[in-house]
């Protein structure tokens, strides 16, 4: 076993693809061998692809599929060159491509395969397949309470929330930009601590001003009621801040990753549907185009309510800066309070979407047309 790879031949595998029950009974009769990355790289990706000429190798030669699992957090190639390693491993061992499988969450994996095999044209007559997954659009739908209504009584306290439980760049940057604009305080916001030298990286990295860094600095940690805070070590399951949501007209969404490598990455995690499961309208701080991607999935955008134009700016900073004075804009209005009746028929059409999981489910059954073939 190589560190951060579950590697096993076996049937019916992971078991997240949600096969249901007769389809697990076809699989059943098949082998398959499956890798799981367990880590966020894949530096051994290689040696694990290798190590099947020793333990796998007949396996590999009498035409068993191999499905590599990467669902981590929707990374690109450009990021982690792990199409590279595959390739080089059937050729290698003058492998059938077509018995390959690459699961991934990052929705333009076929967009990054495709740039791939236009820069290696050695490739484009034994390509792999390429499978994509929405992984936690599946893993919310699993959550216990749901609206049936939007709730009209109900006033809320502050314009947005916005929960950062793992510290990240463009996370800071967009909570330094708020401190700056006078609407930290305006929001439900919160924020680990931070150590002098990532917020000097920060300074140093995007230009910010000394002095008032410092100052936003001694606002940290940000901390909300603890029994709902994303940042006190709540998993991803048991965390659900349904006071906050209660009393948040949206969700300000800081996703797991900004950058899109050039239109080749684009990831969503449980920050975007968890408040969408609880009724909220969603505003994406993250990679480009991640809020008009949406619309792409089968969910409606909140226009009534936001100006997407932010949406297609490749500059990160430039992007959250947009962002930030948004916030600010709505904050100084008030508009926040008269969203509900606007928005009401969208919150419950996208919370119906998500419960659907139409995507997913096609993905699926595509995934188990092809493993039967």
């Amino acid at each position: 076993m190589i560190e951060g790879f579950n590697v096993r031949l076996e049937c019916n595998g992971a078991m997240w693809w949600h096969f249901d029950s007769k389809k697990q009974e076809q699989l059943r009769k098949k082998e398959f061998l499956i890798v799981k990355n367990e880590t966020r790289d894949n530096n051994t990706l290689y040696d694990i692809l290798d190590y099947f000429e020793n333990s796998h190798k007949r396996a590999l030669e009498t035409g068993v599929k191999v499905i590599i699992e990467n669902i981590y957090e929707g990374h690109s190639y450009k990021e982690l060159d792990y199409y590279k390693d595959i390739y080089h491993t059937i050729t290698k061992h003058n492998l059938d491509g077509k018995q390959f499988f690459y699961l991934s969450s990052n929705l333009k994996e076929e967009n990054g395969h495709s740039e791939f095999i236009a820069n290696n044209p050695q490739y484009a007559k034994n390509t792999i397949n390429i499978i994509s997954f929405n992984m936690l659009n599946t893993v919310i739908t699993h959550f216990p309470y749901q609206i049936n209504d939007v709730d009209l009584t109900i006033v809320p306290k502050k314009s947005f929330c916005c929960f950062n439980n793992r510290l990240a760049t463009h996370r800071l940057l967009l909570l330094y930009k708020l401190y700056c604009n006078k609407n930290l305080d305006k929001i439900y916001a919160s924020c680990p601590q931070v150590t002098e030298d990532v917020l000097n990286g920060v300074i140093s990295d995007y230009f910010l001003d000394q002095s008032t860094a410092s100052s936003f600095y001694k606002t940290l940690p940000l901390i909300l009621d603890h029994v709902f805070d994303d940042t006190v070590g709540n998993s991803l399951y048991s965390s659900k801040p349904l006071e906050i949501f209660r009393n948040s007209a949206a969700a300000l969404v800081t996703e797991t990753l900004h950058n899109d490598y050039n239109n080749t990455s684009l990831f969503y995690s449980e920050k975007t549907f968890k408040p969408m499961w609880y009724g909220l309208p969603t505003l994406i701080v993250g990679q480009k185009g991640a809020n008009r991607y949406l619309k792409k999935l089968g969910f409606e955008l909140y226009e009534e309510i936001f100006d997407y134009k932010f949406d297609t700016i490749d500059h990160m900073p430039t992007r959250i800066q947009s962002i930030a004075d948004q916030v600010s804009y709505i904050n100084s209005n008030n508009s926040f309070n008269n969203w509900k009746p606007l928005v009401k028929e969208k919150i419950l059409y996208n919370r119906n979407v998500l419960e659907k999981n139409k995507f997913n489910k096609k993905q699926s059954q595509h995934f188990y047309e092809l493993l039967l073939s």
